[in-house]
């Protein structure tokens, strides 16, 4: 038994089939997808990438766009380390994550594009992610400074033209349903059926790259809970749990965060249904250059507890419980600045003159909406500077609940803005018990023989939020480790 059956097409499960190949090992990728929707979430995305490394010259070894000295002297990228990168994951999972697999994968997180970019992957600086100073110098801060070229669909083609260029085959429109074990309790094959309905075994160790379970109503209801049943899927439609639950019916332990997801603030005339034609674009991160109030007209979050891209996943979370999962973020002139090209896509949106005028356009309350502003105004009036999104400025409101820890200005400067936001699920965080070489373990702690995850399917990485651009590293880092596993297990027969 040579082959190895890889599950999804998205980063993942690609690092994997290209790391088994590169080992020898036949490989035979199934997708659900037609074709024509292949790479899984990874496709949806900017392919935004968190690393570590000392100095900005590092990140400039990366990329394939080149810069002249003079025009990357004007660019600041902050240094990012090792200790970082773990602290802002288990910051954000409330010390949850395991911090044996945090580490593990978060320490390859540099190696990991070096090796990506061997394969064909080009990368260049994200431009959405960057913000300017008052001297246009343009800054990156935390640790994301890079995307694959191209977004997700760049990265996904590279590695399945480096693939095919190796002899894989690719099977679409044929979903896996289950596991093939056998008397020994081994996996030694893939259960699928295709488009017509037709049913087979196709035999080999099997690495599972195929999600997690976000696009799937009813286990959404089961384990995230009831209010997540009808939530907007930021994700691809093929992303159900069935092969989640084929592992834990034949004896995997679940780990994770169960009631766990990622979620963001996207616009409301979102599909229910995420896909290609939706991508990144549905993103509304812009919350911290104002307030946010839901359909009472009442604050609910700290705006400016820290950087948007480390927070944006427990403000999405915090609209999902507000009444009618829906909010404004409400702007003046002054924050309006910093909203992010995406806005120029929503189509419901409202301008006016004064706060009145825009409660009355929003249908908001207008004695709670304009105290919530007033009380607000009042709680940071001693802050009188203006917007620096490069740095925590730690301009703060006072006696007030909740706080906004930075950037709180008062909305006084006309015209006022206000765009809607709903909640929009992108993954889920529990999944199956895997090791450091991504094999899938039963409840004792014991591998599976012959079954391997990489992933948004593995558990234990990600409780509660998770930091921007660490989702692909994890993929990235967990599937080229179960590719090898599965190689250096095949070779025995």
């Amino acid at each position: 038994m040579n082959k190895i059956i890889v599950v999804g097409t998205g980063n993942a499960a690609l690092c994997a089939a290209i790391e088994a190949i590169d080992h020898d090992a036949e490989v035979v990728i199934i997708e659900k997808a037609p074709e024509k929707e292949k790479g899984g979430n990874t496709r949806l995305t900017s392919a935004a990438l968190r690393i570590i490394f000392d100095h900005k010259d590092e990140v400039r070894e990366i990329l394939d766009n080149r810069y002249s000295d003079e025009d990357w002297a004007r660019i600041f990228i902050e240094p990012y380390s090792h200790e970082n990168f773990i602290e802002d994951i288990q910051s954000l999972g409330k010390g949850r994550p395991d911090n044996e697999l945090v580490s593990w994968f978060t320490s390859q997180s540099y190696d990991i594009i070096s090796w990506l970019k061997s394969k064909g992957v080009k990368f260049e600086l994200a431009e959405y992610l960057s913000t300017y100073d008052n001297t246009k110098e343009r800054h990156y801060s935390g640790g994301v400074a890079i995307q694959a070229m191209n977004g997700g669909e760049g990265m996904v083609e590279s590695q399945l033209s480096y693939l095919q260029s190796k002899g894989a085959k690719v099977i679409y429109s044929t979903a896996a349903t289950g596991l093939s074990v056998s008397q020994n309790n081994e996996v030694i094959g893939v259960k699928v059926r295709n488009s017509s309905g037709d049913t087979e075994v196709i035999q080999g160790a099997v690495v599972l790259g195929c999600g997690g379970f976000e696009a799937n109503n009813a286990m959404r209801a089961q384990y995230l809970g009831q209010e997540w049943d009808q939530v907007r899927q930021r994700c691809v439609k093929y992303n159900t749990g069935e092969m989640l639950e084929a592992a834990l019916s034949i004896g995997a332990k679940p780990y994770g965060h169960f009631t766990g997801a990622h979620i963001t603030p996207i616009d409301p005339d979102s599909p229910w249904e995420g896909g290609l034609n939706t991508r990144e674009k549905t993103n509304r991160l812009a919350f911290s250059w104002g307030v946010t109030v839901n359909n009472e007209g009442k604050r609910f979050i700290d705006e400016g507890r820290y950087w948007n891209n480390q927070i944006y996943v427990e403000v999405g979370k915090a609209i999902l419980k507000q009444p009618d999962q829906i909010a404004y973020q409400i702007f003046d002139s002054q924050g309006i600045k910093f909203l992010e090209p995406y806005y120029s896509f929503q189509k419901q949106f409202y301008k006016s003159d004064s706060l009145e005028e825009l409660s009355k356009e929003t249908k908001l309350p207008l004695k709670e909406f304009l105290s919530t502003i007033n009380q607000f105004n009042q709680s940071c009036d001693h802050n009188q500077n203006t917007y620096n999104p490069t740095i925590l400025d730690g301009q703060s409101t006072k006696d007030i609940f909740p706080p906004k820890s930075n950037w709180a200005l008062p909305i006084t400067q006309p015209p006022f803005y206000a765009y809607p936001v709903v909640p929009g699920i992108t993954f889920t965080f529990g999944g199956l018990f895997s090791n450091t070489k991504c094999e899938i373990l039963d409840y004792s702690g014991y591998p599976i023989k012959g079954l391997y995850g990489c992933g948004e399917i593995t558990g234990g990485y990600f409780y509660y939020a998770y930091p921007t651009g660490s989702g692909l590293i994890k993929g990235a880092v967990t599937g080229k480790e179960a590719g090898y596993q599965a190689a250096q297990y095949v070779k025995k027969f």
